[in-house]
């Protein structure tokens, strides 16, 4: 999850996507990189880039050298043709890439299906989301799958209200949800947002 703070991968998160697309792979994910990190759009690039040019030497690989076979053959141009890619790209949603800015550029960059991590939901999100990816799909002329990952509901808690608030052995602590956007954690309650799944819990 290098991507999160950086916009280019490591070697080894490059070389780990090629070996699964080696190895047969249909599709690979981002995860904390779309949803939550500095450089969605550049992180779906990035994987795209990476999945399309595993498949275009797939096929070039060897097991071994053979008498009379020269490494230079085995060079070849980058493939940049990402209509040609068949390992599909799947991005998590999350604050960082949700918006009605960030969804088209990461379509562009090469999402082919976008997650929505149902543990994170929060009141109103999906059904502000589903309809935007379906729009922007089909002003683009892209085909683009939405992915429900239905892990069942966690409990969330909200935010700080200050410094971090610290359990102390034997200290009574309320849990309650969120009464309005200013009902933070703080000594005493912890508060939890308001998503249709804690409610019925």
């Amino acid at each position: 999850e290098s991507m999160i703070e950086q916009p280019v991968p490591t070697r080894a998160e490059v070389s780990d996507l090629q070996n699964a697309i080696f190895d047969g792979s249909d599709a690979v994910m981002l995860s904390g990189e779309a949803a939550s990190g500095r450089f969605p759009a550049e992180s779906v690039m990035a994987e795209a880039s990476a999945a399309l040019e595993a498949e275009s030497v797939r096929d070039l690989l060897k097991p071994q050298m053979f008498e009379g076979c020269h490494p230079n053959e085995a060079n070849k141009p980058r493939e940049l043709d990402d209509s040609k890619r068949k390992t599909k790209v799947v991005a998590s949603l999350g604050p960082a890439s949700w918006s009605e800015a960030m969804i088209p550029k990461m379509i562009l960059a090469g999402t082919d299906i976008f997650r929505l991590n149902c543990s994170h939901r929060r009141g109103g999100d999906f059904e502000r989301v589903y309809p935007l990816i379906r729009k922007v799909a089909r002003e683009l002329g892209k085909k683009v799958d939405v992915l429900g990952d239905l892990q069942g509901p966690k409990f969330r808690v909200a935010e700080l209200a200050g410094d971090a608030v610290p359990l102390v052995d034997g200290e009574v602590m309320e849990f309650g949800l969120c009464k309005d956007n200013n009902d933070n954690i703080r000594p005493g309650r912890i508060t939890m947002q308001p998503t249709v799944e804690q409610k019925a819990l």
